[in-house]
């Protein structure tokens, strides 16, 4: 590296040593610094500096911190990461700032970056805490539908091709649609199964409609085939619809 041009000040030292190095205008001093904290270098050139001077910084740990922290702080649930990632990085940043003006020094860039991302950070937490409320509101009215009652009301299969209807009807004070999933049976045998989706929500204390075909093996008896419903959920989350089996 030559010889900066220009008046004196701190520039990346040279020799690779540490952070920054003085340069006085002319020439290249003694004078040194890593993370904000200054030294005097007393080795020649290929002298390695002690450990507690390398430019192994609490800046750098902060920076990668503060990053990880805008990365992940506005998803659902891993913005309880993002929350601790910022606090610690912004931490081990005022730490180090607090350090490189004790010790009259250039801040590190890392350093600044630190803080402000650890800033940014702290404000996407809180679309992050939104966003996780949001799903798990959705997950629960899939997992709890609340009191309910389903029935079937007819049942055919016609060589390969089961068809069943039924209601679910509300019982529960609020409104919510049902995902409803239908087993086909042969006697004791499991002929198929299906997953189908209520076209509309049932009021309270009203009931609604839903309907299933499956693909299933042929019966060995087509008067021995029943229908039951195998488990009722509220509506899938974000309102995902669920598509109809298709002809294997």
């Amino acid at each position: 590296m030559s010889d900066p041009t220009g008046p004196a000040g701190w520039f990346p030292d040279p020799h690779g040593r540490y952070e920054l190095r003085w340069y006085n205008g002319q020439e290249w001093t003694n004078d040194v610094a890593t993370d904000g904290r200054r030294f005097v270098d007393t080795g020649g050139p290929s002298v390695a500096p002690p450990a507690d001077r390398r430019r192994r910084s609490p800046g750098i740990g902060a920076f990668v911190l503060a990053l990880l922290a805008v990365v992940v702080a506005w998803m659902p649930i891993f913005v309880v990461i993002g929350i601790v990632a910022a606090v610690v990085a912004i931490a081990l940043g005022v730490r180090a700032l607090r350090a490189s003006r004790a010790a009259s020094a250039p801040t590190s860039g890392f350093t600044v970056a630190a803080l402000v991302l650890g800033g940014i950070a702290l404000p996407l937490s809180g679309v992050g805490i939104w966003l996780s409320v949001m799903v798990w509101g959705e997950v629960r009215a899939f997992l709890e539908p609340g009191p309910l009652e389903a029935a079937i009301t007819d049942c055919t299969v016609e060589g390969t091709v089961a068809k069943a209807s039924g209601v679910v009807t509300n019982l529960s004070d609020s409104a919510t649609g049902y995902t409803v999933t239908v087993n086909f049976l042969d006697g004791a045998t499991t002929l198929g199964s299906t997953v189908v989706a209520t076209a509309a929500d049932a009021a309270p204390g009203e009931s609604a409609t839903f309907s299933a075909t499956d693909f299933v093996r042929s019966a060995t008896n087509g008067d021995d085939v029943t229908c039951e419903v195998a488990d009722v959920r509220g509506p899938f989350p974000f309102g995902v619809e669920v598509s109809p089996p298709t002809s294997p």
